[in-house]
């Protein structure tokens, strides 16, 4: 099942509403007015403001000359178009807007009508040119921004593009038009050219405005007979003078005559094409349009001084709002009795109408159309906007919208906080619930269902239920009610197709019986709809006799369906990962590989149970690391603690963390700038403790493997907030069950609460029969990621462990962050840096980088943002290193994992990304910024040349028309030279073809052989710069997708030159030739995530992967020996040791209140 379509819209008033808000010179960082839902409104919390400070409330004055506008009284059909272009009087920003409703023949019924009183619009991210369109003349950099919207009612063909332009006059320019020293100059320089010239006389500003503008608008009337002017013209010299030719030339004005522009010669109007067709204009005629306006407003906000005497200087200008609400159909629509007309754009009104698409002051009954609206559009949010509409129903006091409330709650409409705790239950993120599948929920379910008891089996299934109301998902609700009804969902249990043959279904039933033995009943009832639907004497005979009517696949088959060699043996992680990847891929036989999967997982079961308690390594004592036995799926967290473990300052720092434990205290403590609560600080050393005991037996365990404790995974996990203090001394727990939270909206999390019941420092607030900690330690068993754990691990143990001193930076240096972590500077050039802390360098792959080093050098490229309307270069400095450098490789997409190789480096040279404190360094940097850009204007115009090669089988321009000419000369072959036959085929297009094919390819030889010419410098220019070296120490490897897969890591040890690989309980050596090698695979490659490098100089300081220390296990049977003579030598006496020693039958039974688990250590040693 796909996932749930979703996007939230906005009526037509609510746009227009928007859209005068709307700035983007100063819009919210993050956040778009126009185009993105407004942020939930929380009741707790102050709502973020979504216009920034500053930004411009548009009064928009209509261009009648640019605009298509509805006539009187008439209704849109499918040839109709409107179009209304505006102009901003306060901000001079031009805004257009475009109603088309040609695009669909089918949708017959525009809104308004009776059914959709509005417009309901809907955001089309896939517009073409969402973004930027095109760079307008006279203003470089401004870009016109263009926004789609789409009418979501099924009759209405509305679509709605909204376009952005920037004021066409720049401040340089109207400061030439308007600065009185400037004017005054112009006269001055008149004056001295021709001292004896009688008429001249000082332009003030409104004047030099109007003139311009008048001759811009002899440009636009054809029947104008102006076609130039004279250089020398009186009012044009001490308007213009000769320092405003630049302006002139970008408006489409050109100088003929003399070199002299002072002298006889004379300048030429702009001559645009124009058209009456306001659909129809070219770039020059808008250009021409828009700078009159600006001109006409400019010059009537000048003094009325100025203004007096200028009868071109005329100013009446006309609303557009009507318009937009004529366009869209809005006029006139239904108010709320108490609304007033003119909504006040200064006064912010309740967030839940933005959240709604309306506005304040709809109507009871428009805003319950707006509900709907969102409702059917949005299902993901519809518990938001439920909320939204109970608050506004309650504050209006609408009795109408309370009946439209209560009836939606006698439905199962459910709250918002109750839906997200049922999320949260089953460690979804309720924000992503979207993208999650039904059958990503079912599979969640059914995984955890056989782990637990009867009564907590009914509560899981009571959450599956709310989610499947809210997600109207009969296939959830059948699920939690342990019933099967249809055919797809009968499937779906089994996890199958409708393309899955009988016999794998067999397969997979048996595969769920034998995982958990409670699913025989409903299994069977799944296979009886199946038969039925499909007709199979298959199914129906083995449901009769319970034998399958095939042999199940040999294992020597199954083996060859995976790529495996007949002795190979099978581990469960990889199985699993491949059987996802390739479950889907057409080119399988998707009957022989589901009978393939459940032999090899059969067999991995099987041997993995009778391996449990066997070493799985050959290794002597003391030669090989440890590895990690799995709890679940905790391969990344096993990859993490190997190489915490190999990082040789940390590993001391955990052995000795009691000489360095934070004190604890009362409420919570300010470290390193964080609020840090005393639960957190006792869960974090009860985590490093549990770390300590692992450590140890690491180095003393004779055996070859260790089982990590599974409150490391539980703390790990464990989320801080969910954390609560008791209400008095009591150190009980009070449960909040799923089913009372349904009549209980203020109901407590899912998730049992905790307590802080214990003073001691190492024990965390949470007792083993607690609800919480069942949840914590599932979800740490599940697949997570590495650098989610690892993020987790480090602030548990900077948490708890004390502090130094504070730095210059207000920061606290501690072991944990001397070890990791780097500081970053962001510099612009003109404000002042500012400065980051990072545990990571992120390095992304979507421009597919040839190298570690190269992907490095685009993350501390420059680049251009834009602040307070300038564009600045930007760019990150480091200004200190951690000894232990670790670079995140991002493979996350929209499109799902990026398998790229990036081939790895043994060693990194980090000087070129310094802060640049050295001039020679700061110019090596902007030598590569700026042969970097002059690569991108190389790439454009190559693809200029290749722009059809992903049309015409790859081949470029050139290659495209030597295929056309060898074409043409075969067709006019075919007519036998006939020009009669092929007229347009002469000897003279075909040269001419074939001279542009070579002049073609010749530019792409240039193109290319300067590309590898820059790229060459490129990659030299930072090659003498290797004092900052730094080796490559472990390398964390994925397989699988974004959802799943498998974490392995390779760890390199330095003092004997060899490189292991750490895969959970199985430790081995490998060659760095595999380490570093391309995966060969095409489907669910082996890809690095996560790299860290160590500095080259203090390698024996920093790490030390095999430190071993192996204790033998006491001799059992010498003491055995002892205690036998002892027995002998007292039998001597009374006759009665025996009895004093032998145990009897109560003995060893548990203590009434439990054993105190608290008092037992785990270690090797096996102490008290």
């Amino acid at each position: 099942m796909s996932s749930i379509s979703s996007q939230s819209g906005k009526t037509a008033p609510r746009l227009l509403l928007d859209l005068v808000r709307y700035d983007p010179r100063r819009s919210v960082r993050g956040h778009n007015i126009l185009t993105d839902p407004p942020p939930q409104f929380e009741e707790n919390r102050v709502p973020p403001s979504t216009i920034a400070k500053g930004s411009c409330r548009h009064t928009l004055m209509i261009k009648n000359t640019q605009s298509l506008t509805p006539p009187l009284d008439s209704r849109p059909d499918n040839t109709t178009i409107y179009k209304v272009a505006s102009f901003c009087q306060d901000c001079r920003c031009h805004v257009d807007l475009v109603v088309d409703f040609r695009n669909d023949p089918w949708k017959a019924g525009p809104c308004p009508n009776e059914d959709f009183p509005l417009h309901h619009l809907l955001h089309v991210p896939q517009h073409a040119q969402d973004r930027t369109v095109m760079s307008e003349p006279l203003s470089p950099d401004g870009e016109t921004l263009e926004h789609a919207f789409r009418c979501s009612a099924p009759s209405c063909p509305a679509y709605v593009t909204i376009r952005l332009r920037p004021p066409r006059l720049r401040p340089e320019h109207i400061k030439l038009l308007t600065d009185k020293t400037l004017l005054q100059a112009r006269l001055d320089a008149a004056i001295s050219a021709d001292p004896s010239r009688e008429g001249l006389r000082l332009a003030s500003p409104s004047e030099a405005l109007s003139i311009l503008r008048r001759f811009i608008l002899d440009s636009l009337d054809p029947k104008s007979g102006r076609v130039k002017f004279p250089a020398r013209n009186k009012r044009f010299i001490t308007a213009f003078g000769t320092d405003c030719d630049e302006l002139l030339d970008g408006l489409g004005f050109s100088y003929t005559g003399s070199e002299n522009k002072g002298g006889e010669g004379a300048w030429n109007l702009p001559r645009p094409d124009v058209s009456p067709d306001p659909l129809n204009k070219n770039a020059h005629q808008l250009l021409l349009e828009d700078v009159v306006e600006e001109l006409l407003v400019l010059a009537w906000q000048r003094t009325e001084a100025e203004k007096q005497g200028i009868a071109t200087l005329i100013y009446q200008p006309v609303p557009a709002m009507r318009d937009f609400e004529r366009s869209l159909g809005s006029i006139g629509y239904d108010q709320a009795p108490s609304a007033r007309r003119n909504v006040d754009l200064t006064k912010e009104e309740h967030p839940y109408y933005a959240s709604l698409g309306a506005v304040g002051d709809f109507s009871d009954a428009l805003l319950g159309f707006a509900y709907d609206r969102q409702a059917e559009c949005d299902p993901i949010n519809v518990p938001y906007y439920f909320e939204a509409l109970q608050d506004l129903a309650q504050g209006r006091q609408s009795e109408m919208l309370q009946t439209k409330v209560a009836t939606i709650a006698s439905q199962g409409q459910l709250s918002r906080k109750y839906i997200a705790r049922a999320y949260s239950y089953f460690g979804f993120d309720p924000k992503h619930a979207g993208a999650i599948t039904d059958d990503i929920i079912v599979s969640q379910f059914q995984s955890r269902l056989p782990d637990v008891g009867p009564s907590q089996a009914e509560e899981m299934r009571e959450v599956l239920r709310t989610l499947g109301r809210s997600r109207k998902s009969r296939v959830l609700e059948q699920t939690a009610s342990n019933m099967i009804e249809t055919y797809s969902h009968a499937l779906a249990w089994l996890g199958a197709e409708e393309y899955t043959e009988d016999e794998f279904i067999i397969a997979m039933f048996t595969i769920k019986v034998d995982e958990d033995s409670n699913n025989v009943t409903i299994g069977r009832q799944a296979l009886s709809i199946i038969a039925d639907a499909r007709r199979s004497e298959h199914l129906h005979s083995f449901l009769v006799s319970g034998q399958p009517p095939q042999a199940r696949m040999e294992r020597k088959e199954a083996l060859r369906m995976f790529g495996q060699d007949e002795d190979a043996k099978i581990d469960l992680d990889n199985l699993e990962t491949y059987y996802q990847l390739y479950r889907d891929d057409p080119s399988v036989n998707k009957g022989d590989f589901e009978r393939a999967y459940a032999c090899l997982k059969n067999e991995s079961h099987a041997r993995r149970d009778s391996m449990m308690n066997v070493e799985t390594s050959k290794s002597p004592p003391g030669e090989s690391p440890v590895g990690l036995i799995s709890n679940g799926a905790t391969c990344y967290l096993n990859s993490l603690l190997q190489y915490y473990f190999s990082i040789k300052p940390l590993r001391g720092l955990v052995l000795d963390w009691e000489a360095h434990e934070a004190p604890m205290t009362q409420g919570t403590t300010m470290r390193e700038g964080e609020v840090i609560s005393a639960d957190q600080i006792r869960s974090a050393q009860k985590f490093t403790g549990r770390l300590q005991e692992l450590f140890k037996s690491m180095i003393t365990e004779p055996r070859n493997t260790v089982t990590p404790h599974e409150d490391i995974a539980f703390l790990t996990f464990l989320k801080h907030d969910a954390l609560v203090r008791p209400a008095n001394e009591s150190t009980a727990v009070e449960q909040a069950n799923l089913t009372n939270a349904a009549h209980d909206p203020e109901a407590e999390p899912l998730v049992d609460s905790l307590s802080a019941g214990s003073n001691s420092a190492s024990q965390v607030v949470v007792q083993d029969n607690m609800t919480l900690r069942e949840a914590a330690e599932k979800a740490a068993r599940q697949q997570q990621d590495v650098t989610e754990a690892m993020t987790s691990i480090i602030n548990q143990l900077r948490y708890a462990i004390e502090t130094d001193s504070d730095d210059s930076g207000g920061q606290q240096d501690v072991a944990i962050k001397n070890l990791f972590y780097l500081k970053l500077i962001q510099l612009t050039g003109k404000n002042p840096p500012q400065e980051q802390f990072v545990t990571d360098l992120k390095v992304h792959l979507t421009t597919e980088p040839t190298s570690i080093q190269a992907a490095l050098d685009e993350h501390f490229d420059a680049q251009k943002v834009e602040y307070e309307g300038h564009k600045l270069t930007q760019w990150l400095s480091i200004e200190s290193l951690p000894p232990v450098l670790q670079i995140h490789i991002v493979r996350e997409s929209l499109k799902g994992k990026i398998e790229h190789h990036i081939p790895l480096q043994m060693e990194l040279y980090m000087d070129r990304y310094m802060d640049p404190v050295d001039p020679e360094l700061l110019e090596l940097k902007k030598q590569r910024w700026q042969r970097k850009k002059a690569l991108d204007v190389l790439q454009k115009r190559k693809d200029e040349i290749f722009n059809v090669a992903s049309e015409v089988g790859g081949m470029n321009m050139a290659e495209n028309i030597k295929g056309l000419v060898e074409w043409l000369k075969e067709a006019r072959e075919g007519f036998g030279h006939s020009e009669h036959a092929t007229p347009g085929i002469t000897d003279e297009l075909l040269t001419r073809l074939s001279q542009e094919a070579a002049r073609l390819e010749s530019a792409i030889t240039q193109l290319e052989a300067e590309h590898v010419r820059i790229k060459q410098a490129m990659d030299t220019q930072f090659d003498h710069l290797t004092a900052i070296r730094y080796r490559l120490h472990a390398v964390f490897f994925h397989r699988g997708g974004m959802r799943g897969g498998h974490y392995w890591i390779c760890i390199h040890d330095h003092r004997r030159n060899i490189w292991r690989k750490y895969n959970d309980d199985k430790v081995s050596l490998i060659s760095q030739e595999d380490v570093f090698k391309e995966d060969p695979v095409d489907k669910g490659k082996a890809t690095p995530m996560f790299l860290a490098y160590v500095a080259a100089d203090r390698l024996d300081e920093l790490v030390e992967p095999l430190h071993r220390e192996p204790v033998e296990p006491v001799d059992t049977r010498a003491q055995d020996a002892v205690r036998d003579e002892v027995a002998n030598q007292m039998q001597w006496g009374d006759g009665r040791a025996d009895e004093a020693w032998a145990p009897t039958e109560t003995t060893f039974l548990e203590p009434t209140n439990g054993w105190d688990d608290d008092r037992v250590d785990d270690a090797a040693a096996g102490t008290w």
